[in-house]
C-alpha cells in the first residue's frame, strides 16, 4: 500500500461518525502511545554510558593517540552492546589489542607493518615482552576460540595500564 492510496475524506468521515466517548478513548490511547515511545526513548538515552567511564578510564588516557581512543571505545560499545546477551566476547578482545597495537605503532619508528610479535621482540620493548606475549596469545584464542566475560576482564586489566606505560615510554 502506498501514501498515495489512502482515502483520507474516508478517514475524515469515519471520525466525524464517531461518538464524542468514542473520540476521547481514540485521542487517550494516541496519548499513551506517544507518552510510551517517549518513556522508551527516555530510557535508552540514559542507559548508554560513555567509553571511558564504562572502562573506568582517568583522564591521563584522554592524550593517547585518537586512533587508540577509537579503538577502546569500539571494545567498550561491544562489550556494552552484548552485556550479558552472549557468552563470547572476542570483538571486544580484537578492539582492545588493536589499541595496543595502535599505541606501539605510535611509539616505534618504521612498525607500520609490524605484527604484536614482532613489535615485541624488538630490543625497545623487552621489558614488556612477557605482557605482550600474554596479550599475543590472548589474540589467538580471541581469533579462534570463545572470550568469556571473565577473560575480557582481565585482558582489560592487563591491556589498559600497559597502554599508558607505553604511551611513556
Amino acid at each position: 500500500m502506498n501514501f498515495s492510496d489512502i482515502n483520507f475524506s474516508r478517514i475524515n468521515e469515519m471520525l466525524n461518525n464517531l461518538s464524542e466517548n468514542e473520540k476521547e478513548q481514540i485521542d487517550a490511547m494516541a496519548n499513551n502511545m506517544l507518552n510510551q515511545m517517549r518513556e522508551q526513548n527516555t530510557s535508552q538515552e540514559e542507559e548508554e554510558t560513555d567509553f571511558k567511564e564504562g572502562l573506568h578510564l582517568s583522564e591521563e588516557y584522554e592524550k593517547l593517540d585518537g586512533g587508540v581512543l577509537d579503538a577502546l571505545e569500539q571494545a567498550w560499545d561491544l562489550e556494552d552492546f552484548y552485556d550479558g546477551q552472549m557468552s563470547d566476547y572476542s570483538g571486544s578482545v580484537l578492539f582492545l589489542q588493536k589499541a595496543l597495537l595502535k599505541e606501539l605503532r605510535t611509539k616505534t619508528e618504521n612498525a607500520r607493518s609490524k605484527s604484536l610479535g614482532e613489535l615485541a621482540a624488538m630490543e625497545k620493548w623487552k621489558p614488556w615482552q612477557p605482557v605482550l606475549m600474554q596479550v599475543a596469545t590472548f589474540l589467538q584464542k580471541a581469533e579462534y576460540d570463545e572470550i568469556s566475560y571473565e577473560e575480557l576482564q582481565a585482558i582489560k586489566e592487563i591491556i589498559l595500564p600497559l597502554l599508558l606505560e607505553i604511551d611513556q615510554a
